[in-house]
C-alpha cells in the first residue's frame, strides 16, 4: 500500500506552527499600530506646544507682555488657529477629529528664563 497523505500528528504539528506564527504576527502588528498612534499623538502635542511658544514670542502679542506673566501664561488652541500658527484642519490622533479650540497650553519660564510649553489638562 502506498501512503501519500499526512498523518494526524504531522497535521497537528503544522497547524500548531501556523497558529504560533499568526499569534506572533498579530501581536507585532498591534504593537506597531499602538506605537504609531503614540508617535502621532506626540507629534500633535509638539505642534501645539511649538505654536504656543511662537505665539508668546510674537511681538504682536503685547497683552502678554503687559500682563507681565513672567512665570506662567496660558494660550488656547483657538488663539493659535486664529493667529494662523496651526491649521484648523489639524487632526487630533486621539479623537480622529479636527483640533478642538479649547485645548490649553501653558507656557512657563524657569529662573534662568528657559521657556517650557506644555499642554494643560
Amino acid at each position: 500500500m502506498n501512503k501519500k497523505g499526512f498523518t494526524l500528528i504531522e497535521l497537528i504539528a503544522a497547524i500548531s506552527i501556523m497558529v504560533i506564527i499568526s499569534i506572533i504576527v498579530t501581536v507585532n502588528i498591534t504593537r506597531m499600530a499602538s506605537n504609531n498612534i503614540e508617535k502621532r499623538q506626540a507629534e500633535f502635542e509638539r505642534q501645539l506646544q511649538d505654536a504656543a511658544c511662537v505665539y508668546i514670542d510674537l511681538a504682536s502679542n503685547r497683552e502678554y507682555k503687559a500682563l507681565n506673566c513672567s512665570s506662567v501664561c496660558s494660550v488656547s488652541s483657538g488663539s493659535l488657529i486664529d493667529e494662523g500658527l496651526i491649521s484648523e484642519d489639524l487632526i487630533n490622533p486621539e479623537t480622529d477629529e479636527k483640533v478642538a479650540r479649547n485645548i490649553s497650553i501653558s507656557i512657563s519660564w524657569d529662573n534662568e528664563g528657559v521657556k517650557t510649553c506644555t499642554i494643560g489638562d
